[in-house]
């Protein structure tokens, strides 16, 4: 079996068709479907069933793509620690981010590691609330996905590292609002501030941590937009609490007590194949070296 057609079929299959799968191999198109014609050829088998809109396996290509996909990126992390004694990453690494993911901050941080790092091509997609996936909105399938999320993530066949845990507390307009204790039957009656896919909070209880149902007229997509929504009036918000220290110290917002603490975020990186490229390797180090910046966004 040619392991270079093989690849190039695993990679227009990661990438949903042929010109997506050229352009991230920076090969022409028409030597991607010469390729995959030999590939058919030599298995004695049609792999794919091809459209204008989008490419479907058959069976044979289905059993193919799930048993070599693993083998290739095991190959390509041995190629890189056997290659690796000069430590040079290259080519292209996507990562997929949550849409409110520490914009200035985290640029910076990309910024830096491509001065390091000359060779590799980063390429940034986010997505918006908990739906986390490792496919990005292009349909290209991410390297590194980061996730923010309170308690267990879903069960997954993803790897997950846990990277450091964001304090968040409630907090509301100072003219609306006073900082005394609230129950949960009281929050459950009160305006809150959601996100589009949110409908509860979590508090934590020592060890345990309780979900409390909550609802609120106004639904909002980022985080810069329910600061603003906080500030109007419209409602209470669960915010980080190192997004809103400076609207705290100007007295325009005021963080509300509860009885039971508003359970922490914590920020994990996601990734298919235990045995990652050298380039997401490097960048998470690079990353997870310089996490601190992350605490403090104003």
């Amino acid at each position: 079996m040619d392991l270079n057609n093989l690849a190039i079929f695993v990679a227009v299959v990661e990438h949903g068709s042929l010109t997506k799968a050229a352009e991230y191999l920076r090969i022409p198109k028409s030597k991607i479907s010469r390729h995959l014609s030999k590939f058919e050829k030599e298995q004695s088998a049609p792999l794919l069933i091809r459209s204008t809109r989008k490419i479907q396996l058959t069976e044979v290509g289905k059993l193919l793509f799930e048993r070599s996909q693993p083998l290739l990126q095991d190959l390509a992390s041995l190629e890189d620690d056997v290659s690796g004694q000069q430590m040079t990453a290259k080519g292209r690494l996507t990562i997929k981010i949550p849409i409110d993911f520490f914009p200035n901050q985290f640029t910076n941080i990309c910024a830096e590691f491509m001065e390091t790092n000359p060779k590799v091509f980063l390429h940034v997609d986010h997505y918006i609330g908990h739906r986390h996936s490792d496919s990005s909105s292009s349909g290209v399938t991410s390297d590194i996905t980061f996730a923010l999320h309170h308690g267990r993530l879903p069960d997954s066949d993803m790897n997950a590292k846990p990277l450091m845990s964001l304090a968040q507390s409630l907090y509301g307009a100072t003219y609306k609002y006073s900082g005394d204790y609230l129950t949960s039957h009281e929050l459950s009656e009160l305006d809150c501030l959601l996100a589009p896919d949110e409908n509860v909070w979590f508090f934590q209880n020592g060890q345990v941590q309780n979900a409390v149902r909550v609802a609120g007229c106004f639904k909002v997509p980022n985080q810069k937009m329910m600061i603003e929504a906080c500030l109007s009036g419209l409602g209470i918000a669960k915010l980080t609490d190192v997004d809103v220290e400076s609207q705290v110290r100007k007295g325009a917002l005021v963080r509300l007590n509860t009885v039971t603490p508003i359970a922490a975020q914590t920020l994990t990186v996601l990734f298919r194949n235990k045995y990652l490229p050298l380039k997401a390797r490097l960048f998470i180090d690079f990353f997870q070296s310089n996490i601190g910046r992350l605490s403090s966004r104003i």
